[in-house]
């Protein structure tokens, strides 16, 4: 009988939008990694004899304790785990519980959020082996271990075991030939792949930033003949709408680089969307063409991390020259207008000062769209490994924050945090060239963006929080209180007329793409509408359950009366759907659940059901402040409340 053997990582919902409508991974997104292991193991005839290796996909919204069942009815010999930072605390209470049940199973982690084996080890004892690195060879060699034994495996090379109490380090192993590794990406397993996928034509960095686990890690790349003829089959199957390249970068100035491309432009018959990181310094007109024309990512991704060379350079970016980049930029922009820079907040070498100067130079360079990023010193990365050489005081724990260095005090990453939301928020009007315009009137925007809080202690109202990783859903009405606050600070008449001109200006173009964007939601919201209508059927013992459901989500009312501030349930219908009807005065507003479909258009998904709000009679009478305080609510208890096995 074989031993089965379970290989899994959590998911997370992720997505990109095509066309302007959203497309949603595939659940294979996170797990390809898994399937590299999974293919090479059972190349090995011995292996794919006696053990029975899957694919476990769990869902970051179901329990663990659901999760714990579904595991134990398999009796696993081995559950192994691919562990990142937003799911290592998942994973670790995971495995605590399945020793309570299963004492006898192995519990094997891999993935950059173990490279810290000590640590992980001391603090878990529950865990059994870390594989460090690549894992397809060690994986194969603890396979061939169990089947004889446990003969050799304190010899297996790029595995860290726990003994006893004791920690074992095998030696490490070397970096693999790409060439000699079996692809999961046959033609079978690429026709079976839509939406949103994850494809690779390297591993590893040739960079050495300091901050990233790959600054280890080679830059090897797979033979380009491997390559062409897998994106011949991702290209030929229509239902993949987009490939996320999981490369750590693509050097545009690359001749192998420049043959993808052209290859991808010549057989992406059905426009299938490319998103990549590019390297763009020195790069010429020729490749930015063929980014074009191949279809990549309208809005590239340029890592600046910081304006200040010094600090790049303490980061292991000496290669990174600002001043090279400032010349690329112009060529960039010709061919992709919206660029994004994204920025770090707390690397070593920077102050407060130097953060305020970098955004001082995107706004110089034309740029407003930035990602905010805090520095975390991740398991493996220089900075983790040699802290207290740049003086860190930073968090073990996910998610590994600093709080301080040797050129910065926690009280200026609080500082920094609070200009990076308000430049995000002032930039969502106003745009770079309006740096010029203030500057000439002896305005300095940046102190503005420093200070605007300060006078409006309801200031957080005006936006969403994304957890600790930035800000969304900035409201209209900030335009009010930047009218304000011009108001206050600036002593001419004239000048505050010219101020309100330009504003002006900006609000109108802000209406005409709240426009854009409510009609594409409209036109996705119908087109879910047709696609549900014509395909879903729900029987009396379905539709109990929908019910059955429905009265979940709604338990709150039965405490309040209220569902969240003036909205009050009207009723609820259950055809081939649940449609609750909501009341904002006498307003209607209705919230419709639908069979989940990952193709279709949608607001927002929970595991069985898309979801999204009917456009019809009133509706715009509602502030759009009511309208997603609603939504919010509603999709956090259908979240929350949903059924996991429902048939429909």
């Amino acid at each position: 009988m074989k031993k089965n053997v379970i290989l899994a990582s959590f998911q997370r919902p992720f997505k990109e939008r095509v066309d302007g409508k959203p497309v949603f991974s595939h659940h294979s997104f996170y797990l390809m990694a898994l399937n590299w292991i999974k293919t090479h193991a059972l190349s090995d005839s011995e292996i794919d004899s006696n053990f029975d290796l899957s694919i476990a996909a769990f869902d970051m919204d179901d329990s663990n304790e659901l999760i714990l069942k579904m595991i134990w009815e398999k009796r696993p010999t081995i559950l192994s785990l691919s562990c990142y930072v937003w799911n290592i605390q998942r994973n670790l209470d995971l495995c605590r519980r399945l020793k309570l049940v299963l004492p006898d199973v192995k519990i094997i982690l891999g993935g950059p959020e173990v490279c810290d084996y000590e640590f992980i080890f001391k603090r878990n004892p529950f865990i059994d082996m870390i594989v460090k690195g690549e894992g397809e060879e060690t994986f194969k060699q603890i396979l061939r271990s169990l089947q004889d034994n446990n003969r050799n495996i304190k010899g297996i090379a790029g595995l860290c075991i726990s003994d006893n109490g004791s920690i074992i380090e095998n030696e490490s192993r070397p970096p693999l030939d790409l060439a000699d590794l079996p692809s999961p990406y046959t033609k079978e397993f690429i026709d079976e792949l839509s939406g949103l996928i994850l494809y690779g034509t390297s591993r590893g960095c040739s960079s050495r930033c300091k901050y990233c686990s790959w600054c280890y890690s080679p830059r090897r790349y797979f033979p380009i003949e491997q390559v062409e003829s897998e994106l011949k089959n991702i290209l030929s199957n229509k239902n993949i709408k987009c490939i996320w390249f999981s490369d750590s970068e693509i050097d545009l100035r690359d001749e192998r680089t420049k043959q993808i491309l052209k290859y991808i432009r010549d057989n992406n018959k059905y426009n299938t969307k490319m998103v990549a990181f590019f390297n763009f310094l020195g790069v010429d007109e020729e490749s930015l063409r063929l980014c074009k024309d191949a279809n990549f990512n309208e809005f590239p991704i340029i890592g600046l991390q910081s304006s200040k060379q010094k600090t790049l350079d303490i980061a292991g970016r000496k290669w990174f020259k600002i001043k090279e980049l400032e010349k690329s930029l112009p060529l960039v922009r010709k061919y992709f207008p919206s660029v994004y820079l994204d920025l770090i907040h707390g690397l070593p070498g920077d102050s407060y000062y130097d953060f305020k100067q970098t955004l001082r130079w995107c706004l110089m360079n034309g740029i407003r769209n930035i990602n905010f990023h805090r520095l975390m010193l991740t398991p493996g990365t220089e900075f983790s490994r040699n802290s207290k050489k740049y003086g860190f005081t930073f968090d073990k724990d996910v998610p590994h924050f600093s709080y301080s260095s040797d050129t910065y005090s926690y009280c200026d990453i609080v500082k920094m945090g609070t200009l990076a939301d308000n430049f995000t928020v002032l930039m969502s009007v106003l745009k770079p060239e309006d740096y010029e315009f203030f500057k000439s009137n002896k305005i300095d925007l940046l102190e503005t963006m420093e200070k605007i809080h300060e006078s409006f202690p309801d200031w957080e109202d005006y936006f969403s929080r994304l957890c600790e990783f930035g800000i969304e859903n900035i409201k209209s009405e900030v335009i009010e209180l930047m009218k304000t606050y011009f108001r206050n600070v600036v002593k001419s008449d004239k000048l505050y007329g010219e101020i309100l001109k330009l504003l002006a200006v900006r609000i109108k173009e802000r209406e005409e793409k709240k426009k854009e964007v409510d009609v594409r939601r409209k036109e996705e919201a119908t087109e879910g509408k047709d696609q549900e209508v014509v395909e879903t059927t729900f029987n009396s013992e379905q539709k109990e359950m929908l019910r059955s459901y429905a009265n979940e989500i709604i338990k709150p009312l039965k405490i309040t009366g209220r569902f969240a501030g003036n909205w009050h349930l009207d009723g609820i219908l259950v055809d081939s759907g649940i449609v609750f009807i909501f009341k904002w005065k006498s307003v209607s507003f209705r919230i419709k659940l639908v069979k989940r479909d990952d193709m279709m258009p949608r607001l927002s998904y929970t595991k069985n059901f898309n979801l999204f709000y009917i456009e019809e009679g009133e509706i715009e009478k509602i502030p759009e402040k009511e309208r997603s305080r609603l939504l919010k609510t509603f999709i956090e208890l259908a979240t929350k409340n949903d059924i996991k096995n429902i048939i429909i």
